[in-house]
C-alpha cells in the first residue's frame, strides 16, 4: 500500500474549552513511541479492549464497577484495581509496612 498507519498510533483531538483560561492546549496529538504509557479499558460502545493513555484518559468517563455506570459514560476499567498506578497496586499491604 502506498500508506500505512500503525496500530499503535495514538490520535487525540483536544477542543478549544471556550474559556478565557483554557486547561488543555487545543490541538491535534498524535504518538507512536513505544515507551509511552497506555492501560487496557473495555469501551462500552464497541464492546471491545482500548488501550488509553492518559492525554486521553482526561476525556473519558471511566467506570471501576457495573454499578457506576451511567449514560454518560464510555468506558470500564477491566479490574476495579487498575484505577491505582502500577506502584501502588505492587504493595502488599503497604500502610501495615513497619520499616
Amino acid at each position: 500500500p502506498d500508506c500505512y498507519v500503525p496500530r499503535t498510533l495514538e490520535i487525540a483531538f483536544i477542543a478549544f474549552s471556550g474559556h478565557e483560561r483554557n486547561l488543555q492546549w487545543p490541538g491535534i496529538f498524535m504518538a507512536s513511541t513505544p515507551a509511552r504509557f497506555t492501560r487496557p479499558v473495555k469501551n462500552l460502545h464497541y464492546n471491545c479492549i482500548e488501550w488509553i493513555s492518559p492525554l486521553e484518559q482526561m476525556n473519558l468517563s471511566i467506570a471501576c464497577t457495573d454499578d457506576d455506570i451511567s449514560p454518560e459514560t464510555t468506558h470500564q476499567e477491566l479490574d476495579p484495581t487498575n484505577i491505582l498506578s502500577i506502584v501502588a497496586s505492587v504493595g502488599v499491604f503497604s500502610e501495615y509496612n513497619q520499616s
